[in-house]
């Protein structure tokens, strides 16, 4: 244990540091000569060499006062995966370098190695700028990994210089570029402001898109995904992932609480269900620094249930999908039966005669009848700025849908599609994303179908045509104002999307 600090174990979920261990010197002497060519190694280690200067340089070290380097062993649930620490440390200037060596499959793996490496340094700050008040912490990356260098940017270092042609590797000669991280940077939160993602799931492409916002924000912002599974698929893709308990099991103190412990000043609501709570709890978590992407409760009501959309519409003069508890006060040749609470469509009944109709509600909880409209169907993403300002609105064409989802969808310019969902948000207040359903029939008259108020499951399309939600949710978070930041959409440009499943493979 090093003398030099109070405390030499530091964790963070299932990850953890310790002071380096005699245990982990030959492992570590497999990595490193695995990755010769990312290292400042210039032969094969043998075993004597790395018993040799462990046992002569790194371990009496822990009784020194001032080290000229401190090693951690980075475990994961208790077993190694790589290690690091501050090397080539000037005690007068309160300085050193970071080194960072993951277990070869990691390291090669360039999404996990970007998720530990961000947690190893987080790790590595409650010693070196907690305890020790070090000034700085540099590093030195071959530009072979742009990966790398886009990381260290992300957690907040700042890029001091290129080094041409400095080393040279596998006969070609690279840069090496130079990054530093302050501890004043660390004191001003910029390592703090950290943002949860609820119900993440299996909602991998929603958490790619928050975390292209957070790299494009420029600040160290860590992404926690919390589901009640710990089976989500979406655990693998977060940072730091919270098994947290069911709602009815939640208090808004204790998800403070929790909110607080960590550092979190963004949460994004995922799901239908959970809506309503962080509606309710939204002025107690604003009060704690703790941001929602959610619309008042009121809105969410609205949305949520659908007879009580369709009158609201109605009062209002938006056109909308009539809806009806009883079957006999509409007049249709086919119907739509569904549920009158939630979103999306589970156990819905199209296309229905009357009686197909009245015999498919009574399998329903709260049923109500809607006439069947043929048409188009049409998803638009849109994004309601704190100010209640339309920031932006993508209107999309499903092509191929599945269980409610659009599986291919592509953009298209409407008119009528445009005007209608602009008289409905201007109509009621909402904030954040929305996803709003519209068909559209063969007289090409539009109709409001519901209002999701979230992220949906195709609306990373809409992201990556210009509709910044997550980038504008950061930096409403931090008190600024998206007003003058540019909505970049043509909606003339054609753009499509297909959603499939991909494999991610893990190296333990």
């Amino acid at each position: 244990m090093y003398k030099c600090l109070s405390e030499n174990n530091f964790s963070l979920n299932e990850y953890a540091v310790t002071a380096i261990r005699e245990e982990d010197i030959y492992l570590i002497k497999q990595w490193r000569n695995e990755q010769m060519d990312i290292l400042r190694q210039d032969r094969v280690l043998t075993d004597e060499d790395q018993r040799r200067y462990f046992s002569g340089v790194i371990f009496p070290s822990f009784e020194a006062e001032k080290p000229a380097q401190v090693l951690f062993s980075f475990l994961k649930d208790g077993k190694l995966i790589g290690y690091g620490g501050i090397v080539h440390i000037s005690w007068r200037d309160k300085r050193g370098e970071l080194s960072f060596l993951l277990e070869t499959g990691r390291n090669n793996d360039k999404v996990l190695y970007r998720k530990e490496l961000n947690i190893f340094f987080n790790l590595l700050c409650q010693p070196f700028f907690g305890i020790l008040k070090f000034n700085k912490i540099t590093t030195e990356a071959y530009d072979l990994r742009p990966y790398l260098i886009e990381e260290l940017e992300h957690i907040g270092f700042r890029h001091e210089g290129t080094l041409k042609g400095q080393n040279l590797i596998n006969d070609v000669y690279v840069d090496s570029v130079l990054h530093a991280f302050f501890r004043s940077t660390y004191e001003a939160g910029a390592t703090t402001q950290n943002v949860l993602i609820t119900s993440v799931s299996r909602k991998v492409p929603l958490i790619e898109a928050v975390r292209k916002a957070v790299v494009k924000t420029g600040r160290n912002v860590a992404i926690y995904g919390a589901d009640t599974s710990e089976l989500a698929i979406g655990r693998h893709f977060v940072d730091v992932f919270w098994q947290m308990p069911l709602l009815k099991e939640l208090s808004a103190e204790a998800l403070i609480a929790y909110c607080k412990a960590n550092r979190i000043t963004t949460i994004i609501p995922t799901r239908d269900g959970e809506l309503a709570f962080f509606a309710r709890h939204y002025r107690e978590l604003e009060s704690n620094g703790i941001h929602v992407m959610i619309s008042p409760e009121e809105s969410i009501a609205l949305c949520v249930d659908k007879l009580l959309f369709y009158e609201k519409c109605s009062t209002h003069g938006i056109s909308a999908i009539p809806a009806a508890l009883l079957i006999d006060t509409l007049e249709a040749d086919s119907y739509v039966v569904k549920e009158r609470y939630g979103a999306g469509a589970r156990s819905i009944g199209l296309g229905l005669d009357r009686q197909a109709a009245v015999i498919h509600s009574a399998t329903l909880e709260s049923p109500i009848f809607q006439p069947f409209i043929k048409g188009e169907e049409y998803s638009i993403d849109v994004y309601i700025s704190r100010e209640q300002e339309l920031k932006g609105m993508v209107i999309r064409r499903r092509d191929y849908v599945v269980n409610g989802e659009s599986q291919i969808t592509s953009n298209v310019a409407h008119e009528g599609i445009r005007k209608l969902v602009t008289q409905f948000v201007n109509t009621f207040k909402f904030y954040g994303h929305l996803v709003l359903q519209v068909i559209v029939d063969h007289h090409n008259d539009a109709y409001l179908v519901e209002c999701n108020p979230r992220f949906g499951g195709a609306s990373s399309f809409s992201v990556n045509c210009g509709l910044d939600t997550f980038y504008w949710l950061l930096k409403e978070s931090s008190e600024e104002s998206i007003a003058s930041l540019p909505f970049n959409y043509n909606e003339n440009n054609r753009y499509k999307q297909i959603r499939y499943s991909k494999d991610l493979i893990i190296t333990n």
